[in-house]
Formats: structure tokens, C-alpha cells, sequence
């Protein structure tokens, strides 16, 4: 069902203007909550997501929750709604590649994807404390029970550095990004 809403809201924008561009953002967001829930019930199903196609369902979502938000600004909906798409990303695609994509991707321009990103590998790090992998054949799956060994061993700590500076006068988001550098590696700038 989750899925099946998420190609109902396919491409559509999130533009501001109207309710129903409003709705396709809700809709997004708990289909990705109902996604992200299950899946952190029984991480295996992130493979049988995959292998269904669903991580280009789960990319168009968060390309346009995303892109509806303007560049500069934070918007406290979408970040929930980004966070929820990354964490379902992740579960699919492995931690590294839903991160650090939508970083490299939106990272400089859009405040509101770094705090949400912040927020998921603070959420997928906190997670993994309890998790026990069992099928050590799926690299996604690896990658999800160990999130920080894994966001570490691509560079996240880096990228979210480089993004501190880059997003330096916004303070809640400087906290996101210290907490998430904490989890992930590097040290930030002393101020």
C-alpha cells in the first residue's frame, strides 16, 4: 500500500500554492514512515524492495520533496518528510549511498536536506545499537546494520564538515550537523 502511494504522488511538485501539492508531501511521508516502520521490524525487506524496484519509487520521492524546497530555506515539513525518505532509502540502498548522495546533490544549496541527513545518520546510528545482522550476503543490508562504520568509511564525516561551513550561520543546523560529525567521524572547527 505504502508503495502503491508513492506512485500515486510520482513527479508531483510540492509547490506551496495549492492543497493538493500539500497532500502529495503528507502522502509521501507516511507512505516513507510506513516503509521506513516495517522495515526497521524486519531489515531484510529492504532487499525484496530493491530487487522490486522500489529504490527508484523512493528516489523520485526525495527528488521531489527536495527540489520543492526553496534553495536557502528550511521548511520543518519537508525536513521530516526528507528524513523519513532517507531512512527508507537507506533500508533499500545502504546508508552511505542515500546519504551522501542527497548531500553531494542538494548538500550547498538546500539547508533543509543537511538537517534532514543529519537527523537520519543520528536516527540509523542510534538504531544499530539493537540491531544483529544475519544475512551477511546483501551489501545494503551490511551497510544498515553497521550505518557508522559504514557512513565513515565513505567519507560522511567529511561531507558533513564541508557543510558546516558552508551553512555556518544557521545554529540549529550547526547542532544537526555536531551531532551527526559525533556519530560519523571528523572533528568539527572549534569555534
Amino acid at each position: 500500500a505504502a508503495v502503491e502511494a508513492l506512485r500515486l504522488v510520482r513527479g508531483r511538485c510540492d509547490g506551496r500554492q495549492d492543497s493538493a501539492s500539500y497532500n502529495a508531501l503528507y502522502l509521501r511521508k507516511e507512505a516513507t514512515r510506513c516503509i521506513v516502520a516495517v522495515c526497521a521490524a524486519r531489515p531484510s525487506l529492504g532487499r525484496w524492495l530493491r530487487e522490486s524496484g522500489l529504490q527508484d519509487v523512493l528516489a523520485d520521492a526525495l527528488r521531489s520533496t527536495a527540489d520543492s524546497v526553496w534553495d536557502g530555506r528550511r521548511d520543518p515539513e519537508a525536513e521530516e518528510t526528507l528524513r523519513l525518505e532517507l531512512l527508507a532509502l537507506s533500508y533499500v540502498l545502504g546508508p552511505p549511498t542515500a546519504i551522501l548522495e542527497a548531500l553531494r546533490r542538494w548538500g550547498v544549496v538546500k539547508p533543509a536536506v543537511v538537517r534532514a541527513a543529519a537527523d537520519a545518520v543520528v536516527d540509523l546510528a542510534r538504531g544499530a545499537m539493537n540491531r544483529k545482522l544475519s544475512d551477511t550476503a546483501d551489501p545494503a543490508l551490511v551497510a544498515f546494520a553497521a550505518p557508522v562504520q559504514a557512513l565513515i568509511a565513505a567519507g560522511c564525516g567529511a561531507e558533513f564538515l564541508a557543510l558546516m561551513q558552508v551553512h555556518a550561520a544557521d545554529e540549529d543546523l550547526q547542532s544537526r550537523i555536531h551531532l551527526a560529525v559525533g556519530f560519523v567521524g571528523g572533528c568539527p572547527p572549534q569555534q
